[in-house]
């Protein structure tokens, strides 16, 4: 019964995130259009789309055109829905970002890396990162969603920690994924700069 529980939840939050990238990709969409791009069920996109619109990452903005039926309630992201923060470390520079839920820079701010060091880096961007949620929290307030991490080196996606930078000395086997996570109680992701 767990199991099954487990795989359920699985498929909405798969499902949900198809929904979001449609939505991402195309602006703005009806309920059928979304389940015509995405191959669900209209009841299940229906579903979904009133969850996205309860959690306000997702909000109805007009009606559509008439497409021989009944003209259908159009859809968005909406940009308030949450914010994110981004993070590029590379061998010259830290860079931090806050985005909304569009991605629109919100916040940014970048370092010079006089010394790639990380127990000299690290605190500089965990500070950065700091100030970026505390202007959140004194501007839009938009929820935080998460973290994500664009770093060079070998990172071991599923752990989310670096492995090995080889342009940045001492950089090995550092757990930010499990690090921030702690410190700042949202989710984190990692990747590597070419890919994230």
């Amino acid at each position: 019964m767990i199991r099954h529980s487990a795989d359920h939840n699985l498929m909405r939050n798969l499902n949900r995130a198809l929904i979001l990238r449609h939505l991402r990709l195309a602006s703005p969409q009806s309920r059928a259009n979304l389940a015509a791009r995405t191959g669900l069920m209209r009841s299940t996109v229906s579903s979904l789309v009133d969850e996205l619109i309860e959690s306000n990452l997702v909000h109805e903005t007009g009606i559509g055109p008439s497409q021989g039926g009944r003209p259908g309630t159009l859809l968005e992201l909406n940009p308030a829905g949450g914010c994110a923060v981004g993070v590029e470390i590379t061998n010259e520079s830290a860079l931090v970002l806050l985005t909304d839920f569009l991605a629109h820079p919100r916040w940014e701010h970048q370092i010079r890396l006089e010394n790639s060091a990380p127990e000299l880096v690290i605190p500089q961007v965990e500070h950065l990162i700091e100030e970026a949620l505390s202007y959140n929290d004194r501007t839009d307030t938009t929820r935080p969603l998460g973290i994500g991490l664009g770093t060079v080196g070998l990172v071991n996606i599923q752990t989310g920690t670096l492995k090995l930078a080889a342009n940045l000395e001492g950089w090995r086997d550092i757990p930010f994924q499990a690090m921030w996570e702690k410190q700042f109680g949202l989710r984190v992701h990692v990747g590597n700069e070419a890919t994230i």
